[in-house]
């Protein structure tokens, strides 16, 4: 299952000289896919988002040849994905809820070696 904010902060192996997707295609489409996700994430209902996952599977990106572009494989996998939570929304499934982060103490900042040395302290 994937998360709207792991689509946002996902990043892709440029390619350049070999094929690969164009950037800007599929950054419009992981947008709407975010979309999606959010929708979903927020308690929406099947039937109501703005996409489905055989909008998401019926959609053809861009490649690219000899020029800067996501790579293919990368971007395939996370669709592949993408694709499998949608469904799991379309068919009454809900998301999986995220289990806060443990709390940490702040700890004490530590004093540089110069705060001690202008304090007159020796080590």
């Amino acid at each position: 299952m994937r998360r709207s904010e792991e689509l946002l902060n996902t990043f892709f192996t440029q390619t350049g000289v070999r094929d690969g997707y164009d950037e800007r295609a599929v950054d419009e489409l992981l947008d709407r896919a975010v979309a999606a996700l959010r929708y979903y994430e927020g308690g929406g209902t099947p039937g109501q988002a703005p996409m489905t996952a055989a909008d998401l599977e019926s959609t053809e990106v861009t490649r690219t040849r000899l020029r800067r572009g996501y790579d293919a494989d990368e971007v395939d996998a996370l669709l592949r994905d993408v694709v499998a939570t949608l469904r799991h929304y379309e068919s009454g499934g809900r998301p999986v809820p995220v289990p806060p982060s443990p709390v940490q103490r702040p700890t004490e900042p530590r004093r540089s070696k110069v705060v001690r040395f202008l304090r007159g302290e020796r080590d």
